[in-house]
């Protein structure tokens, strides 16, 4: 029972983390300018702009679940994944609802198409990074070259 305790604050604190850190992360990303050579290599201005949204939110998603996956992967024993799937994924769920109520999809037209892609594609990094970056955590050689000072 302990454990089960233990794994359930670790994964709530994993989470708050996760949260704050990709809050600092998303808020620092260039959303505003496009650069001109990411415009000229894409089909269209609409086509750009999209795809920029996406490779911002997957960076980001990278980059905030980076130190949550060190974090799992030097600290929790037992169930890595699903700490990391747990935390992560009620974090994702958090912002895609709040997203959807701040800023609600356009009824027809393409504009409907873009939210949904953003926000899937948003949902699925901001899920899958942790885990995924735990797993590449267990799947490096380690290194035990370093002798210290």
């Amino acid at each position: 029972m302990r454990t089960t305790w233990r794994l359930a604050l670790t994964t709530i604190a994993l989470a708050t983390a996760y949260y704050l850190l990709g809050a600092f992360v998303f808020g620092r990303l260039p959303w505003v300018s496009i650069p001109s050579w990411w415009s000229v290599a894409w089909p269209s201005k609409h086509a750009a702009v999209i795809a920029w949204f996406d490779a911002l939110n997957i960076i980001g998603s990278f980059a905030a679940a980076f130190p949550i996956a060190v974090v799992v992967t030097v600290f929790v024993r037992q169930y890595k994944y699903w700490v990391s799937l747990i935390a992560a994924g009620g974090i994702a769920t958090f912002g895609i609802v709040s997203s959807y109520v701040d800023y609600p999809p356009v009824v027809s037209g393409t504009g409907a198409v873009d939210w949904w892609l953003d926000s899937s594609i948003q949902f699925v990094a901001l899920c899958t990074a942790p885990a995924l970056l735990v797993w590449l955590c267990h799947r490096l050689p380690p290194n035990y070259r370093w002798s210290g000072p």
